[in-house]
């Protein structure tokens, strides 16, 4: 069964790496080619991925778009956010990586784990 999945996937000539996807074949032969189509609206670099380069172009405007559910805080990447959410408790990492529909105001922290309150 492994051996059949192997088959299926679609490998890198250059480097032997493996996608299940042909798009992400194709996304990381950029990386070879050199070949970067998405350019920053406000300097010369230049991306191989179409995120990348709305990630950098934050940098420029100052977007802040994710913000720590506990504190307001606000971090131009969504890593940053959960690095930061992990050192308001010794508990689990974030719940919005759990819990993504969970609002701030339906948790709490009892003995370092969540406790969910629902609305009734």
């Amino acid at each position: 069964m492994e051996e059949c999945r192997l088959l299926r996937m679609h490998e890198c000539q250059q480097c032997g790496k493996r996608f299940k996807a042909r798009g992400g074949l194709q996304q990381h032969l950029r990386i070879h080619s050199n070949d970067r189509p998405y350019q920053c609206r406000f300097c010369p670099k230049r991306f191989t991925q179409k995120s990348h380069v709305d990630q950098h172009e934050r940098i420029h405007t100052g977007a802040k778009p994710f913000s720590c559910q506990f504190c307001g805080r606000a971090f131009r990447q969504r890593s940053q956010q959960l690095g930061h959410e992990s050192t308001h408790a010794s508990g689990p990492l974030s719940m919005s990586a759990h819990l993504p529909h969970a609002s701030s105001h339906h948790i709490k922290f009892e003995n370092a784990k969540f406790v969910l309150f629902y609305p009734l």
